[in-house]
């Protein structure tokens, strides 16, 4: 790690300078410039394979073409960097893609920045559908073809190689230039602030908690339960999840939803009946037998004033497909007055949040009634309210 570079030539032949921090103290002197700066553009490199929430190696930040590279196993004070990103008057980070890289930074520092653009995002409102992979949209916009070859390397190895470094100097860099040539076609459009609102709801979105106790609710087949069985199954989710989340492993890795679901179905009058099951797996009830039986009899004591109510799938409700289309038409009436794609104005999941808030209100409003969306939806939403259960 002693030998990384000051200074990177580019494919395109381009030249860079880079600072690299790999200690606490050489992190604010890195930094310090940046804060008067009005964009910068933010990558991060990380490893997910056996981990709950991606594992940091590399952070890079790039302006005017100056990289600054911080080794992310080497710094333990993240406070200048928090400062930079959620600063009132700091710059606008601008990242690809940055639902992976704002869980890294947001898991394992406790930061997120407090104004991001996402090219991805902004390539969508550009007319560039699908939006594209950073790969592409680079080859589309700036005429250049990125090396693949360490997209799935190892982040967590030291030392780096000069060609990992140059994969990750690169990455930050093109992102850098894509974005004026984003910003000239969104402000030409009069798009420029419906992206920015979007980009800001993503990362709201991306960021804030889940409530353990609901999680069930997006367990699938998890509609064929009983409210009791519900029971069940709520206290098994949340079970998995603060286990996930306390051994910094997938859920997957810990239990499956099937076995979850064939737990909660069933009436078990011990640990040891558990202990006697083919399809759950051994090392699972070794290691956390305990605290699984532990959930099962929370759920199954649970009051049945406290029991969920059942769970309805939105497409058997009387008048699902005529909502949905009404849904779907002013989605089509939004992208035509907008230029955009109509998946882009409102998504299966979009519509499907919509029509639940009919029924069950949220303090939060629906995003297809709010923001740059809302006039094409709000307005006429007395319509939807008669298609739907009817």
């Amino acid at each position: 790690m002693n030998d990384w570079p000051a200074t990177m030539v580019l494919p395109d032949g381009t030249t860079v300078t880079i600072t690299t921090v790999r200690d606490d103290a050489g992190l604010a002197p890195a930094l310090e410039a940046l804060h008067s700066r009005s964009a910068v553009a933010l990558d991060t490199e990380f490893v997910r394979e056996r981990t709950l929430y991606p594992l940091l190696g590399l952070i890079q930040i790039c302006q005017d073409e100056r990289v600054i590279l911080i080794d992310a196993l080497a710094i333990h004070d993240w406070q200048p960097l928090k400062r930079l990103m959620q600063g009132a008057d700091g710059p606008l980070f601008i990242c690809h893609a940055s639902g992976e890289d704002l869980e890294a930074l947001q898991s394992r520092l406790g930061i997120v920045p407090a104004r991001l653009l996402d090219t991805q995002v902004a390539a969508g409102f550009a007319g560039i559908t699908p939006p594209p992979g950073y790969g592409r949209l680079v080859e589309n916009l700036l005429g250049l073809t990125l090396a693949k070859e360490h997209a799935r390397t190892d982040w967590l190895a030291r030392p780096l190689s000069a060609a990992q470094l140059g994969y990750a100097v690169a990455d930050v860099v093109y992102l850098e230039r894509l974005w004026p040539q984003l910003v000239d076609t969104l402000t030409s459009s009069g798009l420029y602030d419906a992206c920015v609102a979007e980009c800001q709801r993503l990362v709201d979105e991306r960021t804030s908690a889940t409530d353990d106790r609901l999680r069930y609710r997006s367990i699938g087949n998890a509609w064929h339960l009983k409210p009791k069985q519900l029971a069940v199954l709520r206290e098994l989710v949340a079970w998995r999840q603060q286990l996930a989340r306390a051994e910094d492993k997938p859920v997957g890795h810990i239990l499956k939803e099937e076995p979850l679901l064939l737990l909660a179905r069933d009436n078990w009058a011990s640990k040891s009946a558990l202990e006697r099951l083919e399809w759950l797996p051994r090392p699972v009830m070794r290691r956390w037998g305990d605290s699984l039986w532990s959930a099962i009899e929370r759920g199954q004591q649970c009051p049945q004033a406290e029991w969920p109510a059942p769970l309805e799938r939105l497409m058997d409700v009387a008048g699902y497909k005529a909502a949905v289309n009404w849904c779907r038409q002013r989605a089509e009436d939004a992208a035509k007055a907008l230029g955009l794609a109509a998946e882009l104005v409102a998504s299966k999941r979009l519509i499907h949040e919509l029509l639940e808030d009919l029924d069950e209100p949220s303090e939060r409003l629906p995003v297809l009634l709010s923001g740059w969306r809302g006039p094409f939806f709000a307005p006429r939403l007395d319509e939807l309210r008669r298609l739907w259960r009817h």
